[in-house]
């Protein structure tokens, strides 16, 4: 039985180039998805002593596990990322605020703080606000 009649059909075309890669001397390492499973697909031309192409060696590996992990660490990476970003700019503008509020509150020579406490009030509830964001993030 010839070898590409143990091939899956959809796969078959592709295979055959890889084949004949390696009966020509390239070794080829393809990665496919198949039926929500997915393996490495490695072909390796194999030499006699007189260094004469005489076959191929074709090694077909699960590495579903393995993709799975990939695809987990791109997804947490990515909810990473986006949680630095909540933090530097959502956080930091009502903080940026505060402590400039703070700073002309202590340099007023009033006691009438009814204004700057106002914004003070909105800039903790805008960063209360940043907060509860980053920490549903980290949630998700």
């Amino acid at each position: 039985i010839p070898f590409k009649d143990y091939m899956h059909q959809d796969l078959r075309v592709a295979h055959m180039d890889y084949f004949e890669s390696a009966l020509k001397g390239k070794t080829t390492i393809q990665e496919f998805e198949h039926l929500s499973k997915w393996y490495a697909f490695k072909y390796f031309p194999v030499f006699n002593q007189d260094k004469v192409i005489i076959g191929v060696v074709q090694s077909i590996t699960d590495i579903s596990q393995r993709i799975n992990f990939e695809k987990t660490i791109s997804s947490q990476s990515k909810q990473l990322n986006a949680i630095a970003w909540l933090q530097s700019h959502e956080l930091r503008g009502p903080l940026a605020n505060i402590i400039g509020l703070v700073n002309m509150m202590q340099e007023e020579k009033t006691d009438d703080f009814t204004l700057p406490l106002h914004f003070l009030q909105e800039a903790s509830r805008q960063l209360d606000q940043a907060i509860q964001k980053i920490v549903s993030k980290t949630l998700e």
